[in-house]
């Protein structure tokens, strides 16, 4: 598998939600980037508090996409996500029940790339 661009990451959610039927985009945006940690506690050689950010920097380009629609059609839409040859990050699931049987998912995507600055959405 392979990550997705930064710069593709709208078109393939918007991509995906067109082939589901029933489901209403709610909202897309871009999260600000911020640069990948590894969460190991440790920096690699020469890469300390003091050492300057390079050209071995790895970003994270965050997206955020809610939209509305049944259980059946929500879960359809994330199945296809899972089954791309594209890869994605999931960061954050949330679903909201108040106006059952109409569902709203909120789901936060993660891609990386050694670029920080992208198309911005």
């Amino acid at each position: 598998k392979q990550l997705v661009p930064p710069d593709q990451v709208v078109n393939l959610l918007e991509g995906v939600l067109v082939r589901e039927r029933g489901l209403a985009l709610v909202s897309l945006r871009k999260l600000p980037v911020q640069q990948f940690q590894t969460g190991s506690g440790s920096a690699p050689k020469g890469e300390g508090k003091g050492a300057p950010t390079g050209e071995r920097s790895i970003y994270q380009h965050s997206f955020e996409i809610e939209i509305e629609g049944s259980y059946a059609e929500l879960h359809g839409y994330l199945a296809h996500l899972e089954k791309l040859p594209w890869q994605l990050f999931w960061g954050r699931v949330a679903m909201d029940a108040t106006k059952h049987p109409r569902l709203k998912l909120t789901l936060t995507v993660h891609t990386l790339s050694m670029n920080k600055v992208w198309l911005v959405v």
